[in-house]
């Protein structure tokens, strides 16, 4: 955790007070939570009680040269959003007269008269997006008259405005205009508290996301370095400002559910070396990215890419052709991501033809180093990262020789393979998928159909049961039986009504109704006058032989 000014948990009051004002970077979010999240908030405030309060969350201030005024890095959304649920208490006080009362309320939380020039400002400004609707208007107690022109973060405003402008209305309708006021100095200045954490600069800030992430706290490290790359575009015009705005809003809506941040991280290790991990990434492109056309030229790549990098887990996308649709089916099953940087730049610059070789090399290099392997997944990153660069520089173009330069350094050779193969358990509640894949492939290499996956009918069963009868646990006397439960050779696939009737039955038993299974695995490869220790391990032995030749790279 880097050095921090100061780490506090303030109320919303004191938070806001000693005469800080507020700042949303020019290019981060700031509008307000949606519906359900004004609901849940106005909610949580009617049900404190007197002793009680609610717990906001963590926000990320970043100092300034001005002395009290800060940024806020993380945490504008819900400040934005409790500041309109007082501009909507100030308007409903004011509306029924009391403007001593609602003058107050406005000095105290939303805008202060500046010395000086004896002007009011406002203690929070948001970007210049929303600032207009939020300062101009909003908090002037008025309503834009024409909402459904608006934009959709300038919508999301007014929304929140309104919502908490009628549940006030509602809630107050037969009280006094005091009531509302110590509603607001009371529930939300007092009961609303935060773990607000204040750092010096923003690779300050980039490090404290990352160290909350890693503890489980999701916060926004993609807009610190979303904010950095604006930064540095000294638009001539709002048009351009605006085009590139659009861009990244793409970018989020492309990925979805994924990071955006592991997004930007893999793009930048495609095309630099040596790789960037997530907590020296901020700092590498600060230093690097240094101006306007570097950052319009990383923002204008970042949006070509995201969808292709988004294709990577979506294995129907329409950009891949049917035999790639299939590898990236099986790398999806892999759940492994080291590879997205190659796999990025390669379908930019590989034929379709070489890029099947290279998805076909990349899910056998994958399967015997992590899934079997067990191997660090750290030097995936780095053989991957630099593969990604060579063909990002035009210096190799074709799989095999990406393999022989790159590659073959992770490619778990076939002895070793099979030894590690022989012994491997898979835990089937965790990985219920993973081992169907597994037991799929060998069902083919043993002579059997391609399966679906996803068909209900596909089950698979444990030889030696996962909660075994006494007969069972005496076949496994001399060893811990337990060890063989996720053994690959103790796995076999079955029919959903056949896995029900073999249940736990004897094992002579399981094995007549094996015999009348569709499956190869269970109607041919479960030839054994006993099932126990050694029968697992002599099928497992011959299930490594079967899978070096399915997850082979025939250079």
């Amino acid at each position: 955790m880097p050095t921090l000014l100061k780490q506090e948990q303030p109320t919303f009051g004191s938070l806001a007070g000693n005469g800080r004002t507020f700042e949303v970077p020019p290019f981060q979010r700031d509008y307000s939570w949606d519906k359900e999240e004004w609901e849940d908030l106005w909610f949580d405030l009617l049900g404190i009680d007197e002793a009680g309060d609610h717990y906001m969350g963590y926000v990320v201030l970043q100092e300034t040269k001005e002395s009290k005024h800060l940024l806020i890095i993380d945490g504008q959304q819900r400040i934005t959003t409790i500041s309109m649920l007082i501009i909507a208490a100030v308007k409903l006080i004011s509306d029924r007269g009391d403007l001593e009362r609602a003058e107050l309320l406005r000095n105290t939380y939303l805008s202060y008269k500046e010395p000086t020039s004896l002007i009011y400002k406002t203690k929070l400004k948001l970007n210049r997006n929303n600032d207009y609707i939020y300062s101009a208007q909003l908090l002037q107690l008025q309503i834009p008259p024409f909402i459904a022109s608006l934009k959709p973060s300038e919508k999301r405003l007014v929304g929140a405005f309104k919502y908490f402008h009628d549940e006030l209305s509602h809630h107050f309708k037969d009280k006094e205009t005091a009531s509302i006021a110590a509603f607001i100095s009371k529930q939300v200045d007092e009961k609303l508290f935060f773990t607000s954490i204040i750092v010096r600069d923003d690779i300050d800030a980039y490090k404290v996301f990352e160290t909350l992430n890693a503890r489980g706290v999701k916060l926004s490290s993609a807009d610190l370095l979303k904010n950095y790359l604006f930064s540095k575009v000294n638009a001539q015009s709002a048009g351009e400002v605006e085009s590139l705005e659009l861009k990244w809003y793409r970018i989020n809506d492309l990925l979805g559910k994924t990071d955006i941040t592991t997004y930007i991280q893999h793009f930048w290790n495609s095309r630099n070396h040596p790789v960037e991990r997530k907590n020296s990434l901020f700092k590498t492109i600060k230093n690097k990215v240094d101006s306007y056309k570097l950052s319009i030229e990383m923002i204008h790549s970042l949006d070509a890419n995201a969808v292709i990098y988004a294709a990577l887990n979506n294995p129907d996308s329409e950009i891949w052709t049917g035999e790639q649709s299939i590898y990236l089916g099986e790398l999806n099953i892999l759940e492994v991501t080291q590879c997205y940087p190659l796999l990025m730049v390669a379908k930019w610059k590989f034929t379709e033809q070489e890029f099947i070789k290279l998805l076909r090399d990349t899910v056998a290099i994958l399967f015997r180093y992590i899934i079997i392997g067990g191997q660090n997944p750290n030097e995936l990153e780095r053989v991957f990262g630099k593969a990604a660069v060579a063909v990002f520089n035009g210096e190799i173009t074709q799989a095999k020789a990406l393999f022989t330069n790159h590659l073959k350094s992770v490619y778990i050779e076939d002895n070793s393979f099979k030894n590690d193969f022989k012994t491997k358990q898979i835990n089937t509640n965790k990985y219920n998928y993973l081992v169907k894949y597994i037991l799929a492939k060998l069902e083919i290499q043993y002579g059997g159909s391609a399966l679906s996956l996803n068909s209900k009918n596909l089950t698979i069963e444990h030889i030696l049961p996962e909660a075994p009868t006494e007969d069972w646990v005496n076949s496994f006397q001399h060893v811990h039986f337990q060890d063989y439960l996720y053994r690959i050779g103790n796995l076999t696939l079955l029919e959903a009504a056949k896995n029900k009737e073999v249940a736990r039955k004897p094992f002579e038993e399981k094995q007549t109704i094996y015999l009348t299974s569709n499956f190869k695995l269970s109607c041919e490869q479960t030839n054994y006058n006993i099932w126990n220790a050694k029968s697992i391990a002599d099928r497992q032995t011959d299930m490594a032989n079967k899978a070096a030749a399915i997850w082979k790279i025939n250079y």
